[in-house]
């Protein structure tokens, strides 16, 4: 609401971003956990392809799927 406010958004423009962001949120996660264990202070070669590939894994299906977050499919299909 304070955002909304400050960007002086009408209710259309208010539920894109929020449709955004929760879409952020969500595939962001992802990739949080990816950079924390890249910052690892034990790290090899072979570990960062391992994390690299765990993160391709969770990001494929989520687009195969068109997952991108509960939040975010609810607030789509109330725009639709």
């Amino acid at each position: 609401m304070v955002l909304q406010n400050l960007l002086m958004l009408n209710e259309t423009q208010n539920d894109m971003i929020e449709i955004y962001l929760n879409f952020c949120s969500h595939l962001l996660n992802l990739f949080n956990k990816a950079v924390k264990c890249l910052e690892g202070n034990c790290i090899t070669v072979l570990d960062i392809y391992g994390i690299m590939v765990n993160l391709r894994d969770g990001l494929t299906p989520r687009k195969q799927d068109l997952f991108f977050g509960y939040e975010t499919g609810k607030k789509i299909k109330l725009l639709s």
